[in-house]
């Protein structure tokens, strides 16, 4: 049973539901969140109607083509996949229940609802130390054990619970031989050093040097780059 909505995207709705079970002596109540993906809205075309003067649909002379899924469903498989190469590496993270079509149910972090992000935590001095030896930490397993790039790391996609960071949101993570993966790595580093800096943490080091710390590659060598690409091909298959 759908109990709330928690966050509404231009590419995912992110519902929590509870499944109640019930017997002769007891009775549970498991907490989940479901994620639908779904495609960004299409801007609806307009005209100035001069007659009129203000802007008016523009009539469509065919019906719209059916909609493809097959997008939907593939980025719902990946992150299922991602989702479990992080479990593998021990990185705190969404539990995988069930998926199907371009629907994924996914365990509930936190008690009975979904955990704060680091955004909206309010941490302490202590807290938000402890948050950035972790994350520097989990960004270095997701490269080098798990061969990945999470493209979309901020302080809104990382959850605080119970004195630890939890990943979330890797439906647009890249391996780094794909395209434009290692510019967003440093994006990425940038958006984790930044925010930690901001909230003052003591001795945050810049994003060049977290890159160099992920990848030991300097961000400004091109040659490097290029090799760490290729590695990382040789390194795909044994995902």
């Amino acid at each position: 049973m759908v109990t709330q909505i928690q966050q509404l995207g231009k590419e995912t709705i992110v519902l929590h539901a509870k499944r109640y079970l019930e017997s002769l002596d007891f009775s549970t109540i498991h907490n989940y969140i479901v994620k639908v993906f779904q495609y960004p809205p299409v801007p609806k075309q307009v005209k100035y109607d001069h007659k009129r003067s203000c802007y008016v649909p523009v009539l469509l002379e065919k019906l719209p083509k059916p909609v493809n899924t097959r997008p939907l469903r593939e980025k719902v498989r990946r992150e299922a996949i991602y989702l479990q190469r992080l479990k593998k590496a021990q990185i705190p993270c969404p539990e995988v229940i069930t998926l199907k079509h371009h629907v994924i149910v996914l365990s509930l972090i936190g008690e009975t609802a979904l955990a704060l992000s680091l955004k909206d935590s309010h941490l302490d001095d202590l807290e938000n130390a402890i948050a950035y030896e972790q994350m520097v930490k989990y960004m270095k397993l997701m490269y080098q054990e798990c061969n990945l790039i999470h493209t979309n790391l901020s302080e809104e996609n990382i959850l605080w619970h119970k004195n630890c960071c939890y990943v979330i949101s890797l439906g647009k993570a890249l391996e780094p031989h794909e395209e434009d993966a290692l510019q967003l790595l440093f994006e990425d580093c940038t958006r984790v050093c930044n925010f930690f800096t901001m909230v003052g943490v003591p001795k945050v080091i810049t994003p060049g040097e977290l890159f160099v710390d992920i990848t030991t590659c300097s961000f400004l060598n091109k040659v490097g780059l290029t090799e760490l690409k290729e590695n990382a091909k040789k390194k795909k298959k044994h995902f």
